[in-house]
This record gives structure tokens, sequence and C-alpha cells, in this order.
């Protein structure tokens, strides 16, 4: 699939300063696409496990404790 995208200059510009090459582009997106797909399998999974523990202890005795 072939997608095109807008890519801030400023953005474009700091890439280029650094010395990337712009044939990196391809492999530097999709490792950052990657890498943010396994974030949101990582929050998704983190949701599905809201209100099934248990909690017992005393959050105002918790709170008491910080530093």
């Amino acid at each position: 699939m072939q997608v095109q995208v807008k890519i801030n200059d400023t953005i474009w510009d700091e890439f280029i300063k650094i010395g990337e090459k712009e044939e990196n582009l391809q492999r530097i997106t999709e490792t950052a696409l990657i890498s943010h797909i396994n974030k949101l399998k990582a929050y998704r999974d983190l949701l599905r496990l809201e209100g099934k523990a248990k909690w017992e202890g005393n959050l105002d005795e918790l709170r008491e404790n910080r530093i």
C-alpha cells in the first residue's frame, strides 16, 4: 500500500540536518509505526483489565506515606 503524508518542514529539516538520507525515511517510518502499534496494543490490553483486580488497602494511608 502506498501512502502519502505531509511531513512538517521543521521536522524534515531536522531529519536532513542530522545526516539521514531520504531513503531511510521508509525504514524509520515503519519502525515508528510498529512502535506506536505496540504501545496501542499494550494500552488496549491494560484497559481490558479495568475493574478485574480486587483492591484491598487504604488509599488515604498510602497517600500519607508519600515523600
